[in-house]
């Protein structure tokens, strides 16, 4: 199963919740024959071992050198860990949050053989994400005014069906648009989510056809 969280706004902090499909969470639930992780082979994958502890991801952190005095420290849950890093600037927030977010993104892109950034290079990976973020948000074009539209409520599923949501966003100073797709249960839960960057189509209605394309 491959789900992926797609921070919006990175300024508004990705923050990983409990939510998120471990392979711990899943065996649980009894969609996973065991909770060990796939990438060590040792440990049993928690949210906590998937984003910070697992021996294959740590020469990320280790490169960060401002989270020593939080390496020094053990987190049995991911709440713990986060609270730590909450007494930091928020720009290094930032780059925290958004570090988890590829981590778990390339977890999963590994699971179906896509190719991934190398470990070592995440952290630089995450601040170009939220450099690019920050100058797409001084690029304000002008657009004309579009009489309010009215508002759309989500409507959960019928009873053993399954509800797709997907969206297309563009990012005109790449050439590039981001495609998403979010998979939901009867209860409202979050079964899969993928999330994708393309060469932009150079058309809003393109963008949207390969979103849901991806869907199929």
């Amino acid at each position: 199963m491959v789900v992926t969280s797609v921070p919006e706004n990175p300024n508004v902090t990705w923050r990983p919740s409990k939510t998120l499909p471990s392979k711990l969470k899943l065996w649980k639930r009894k969609v996973v024959q065991d909770p060990i992780c796939e990438f060590c082979a040792a440990q049993t994958e928690d949210l906590v071992h998937a984003l910070w502890d697992c021996p294959s991801i740590q020469s990320a952190w280790v490169n960060e050198e401002w989270l020593s005095p939080i390496r020094d420290h053990r987190a049995t849950e991911f709440i713990d860990l986060w609270t730590r890093v909450a007494g930091l600037s928020h720009p290094k927030m930032e780059v925290f949050s958004t570090m988890c977010w590829v981590i778990w993104q390339r977890r999963n892109k590994i699971r179906v053989n896509k190719t991934v950034e190398k470990v070592e290079n995440i952290g630089s990976f995450a601040r170009g994400y939220l450099e690019e973020f920050s100058q797409s948000q001084n690029f304000n074009p002008t657009v004309p005014k579009q009489p309010p539209q009215p508002a759309v409520r989500w409507k959960k599923p019928s009873q053993c069906l399954f509800k797709v949501n997907y969206d297309g966003a563009i990012f005109q100073n790449s050439d590039e648009a981001g495609l998403g797709v979010v998979i939901r249960d009867m209860t409202g839960q979050a079964i899969a989510t993928l999330s994708q960057k393309i060469k932009y189509p150079h058309s809003v209605e393109a963008t949207e056809a390969l979103a849901a394309r991806r869907v199929v």
